[in-house]
Order: C-alpha cells, then sequence, then structure tokens
C-alpha cells in the first residue's frame, strides 16, 4: 500500500515511503528535542477504502473459483437424486432438484431448492432454504432447513454436493 495519501491530524500527510525515508534520516540524526509523547494519528481516507474494495474483490474471485469448481464437480459426477446450477448467468446463486426418497413420505417428490453463495464462500457457509413448501420438522416454514453443516458446523473443506446430499438424507425422517 505504499503510495497511498493518509490523513495527519486533519491535514493530507505524506505517503508510507517519504514517511520511512524521513525516519531513517532521523535515526541518523542525534535526537536533540524531547520525544512528542503522543505519536501523530494517522487517519485512513480514500487510499483505504479503495484498499478494502480491492479486498472485498479478492474474496468474491476466490469464491467465484470455488463455485467454478463446485459446479464442473457436481456435473461430473451428480449426487444420487439431486441436481444443481446457476440461475441465469449468476454464479452466486444457484437452484437445485432433490427428488424425494423413495420408501418415505416424501416418495415421488421434486424439492426446488436455492443455494445462495456468500462473496466470503467457502469461509462462509452458503444459504439453503427450499422453494417448494416442505412440512418436515427440521424445515420451517420459510424453507430454511436446520442442518449443522449449513450453520455452525460448515467448514471451508466442505462443499455444496456434501450439503445437497446431506439434505437428501434429512428428507426421509
Amino acid at each position: 500500500m505504499l503510495g497511498l495519501k493518509y490523513m495527519e491530524n486533519g491535514r493530507e500527510g505524506k505517503t508510507q515511503s517519504r514517511i520511512k525515508e524521513e525516519a531513517k534520516r532521523s535515526e541518523a540524526q542525534p535526537n536533540t528535542t524531547q520525544p512528542n509523547p503522543t505519536p501523530p494519528s494517522f487517519i485512513c481516507s480514500v487510499g483505504c477504502e479503495i484498499a478494502l474494495r480491492q479486498f472485498h474483490r479478492h474474496f468474491e474471485v476466490m469464491a467465484s473459483k470455488r463455485i467454478l469448481k463446485e459446479l464442473k464437480d457436481l456435473q461430473k459426477d451428480p449426487p444420487t437424486s439431486c441436481s444443481a446450477g446457476p440461475v441465469a448467468e449468476d454464479m452466486f446463486h444457484w437452484q437445485a432438484t432433490i427428488m424425494g426418497p423413495t420408501d418415505s413420505p416424501y416418495s415421488g417428490g421434486v424439492f426446488l431448492v436455492t443455494i445462495h453463495f456468500p462473496p466470503d464462500y467457502p469461509f462462509k457457509p452458503p444459504k439453503v432454504a427450499f422453494k417448494t413448501k416442505v412440512f418436515h420438522p427440521n424445515i420451517n416454514s420459510n424453507g430454511s432447513i436446520c442442518l449443522d453443516i449449513l450453520k455452525e458446523q460448515w467448514s471451508p473443506a466442505l462443499t455444496i454436493s456434501k450439503a445437497l446430499v446431506d439434505t437428501l438424507s434429512l428428507i426421509p425422517l
């Protein structure tokens, strides 16, 4: 972040590289004045906002790559009774289809599920919810699924395929 402007006590300050140069020069010269007990406070200005946007953009790019890899893996080796993919061209919004398991009250059912990936996926879990009305003790009236791996037990090692398989295994209850 060298070269970004900072604010020093309300005025435009020096760049980081210039501050470092002055610090080296002052180390070489004997200090004849009393040290300032409170160092000047540097308040981040526009440069920090740009850096923060770049940081978030970096996470989104990482998430996009991971989501694309998972999509390819799903297409190559889909889980039994499940399919999923992006809605239109939005890689962060998918729709999945889960077929009701045989030998269960849900046999023959086709259940639509929405999947929303956060910008910091896979570090945060995807939001997975049923669009199709399902009467099930682990699925609320809004379609939200009570499944630990979609909440506090999520790990970046998990995938959307694993989440779909676990959701499918939840249904026969």
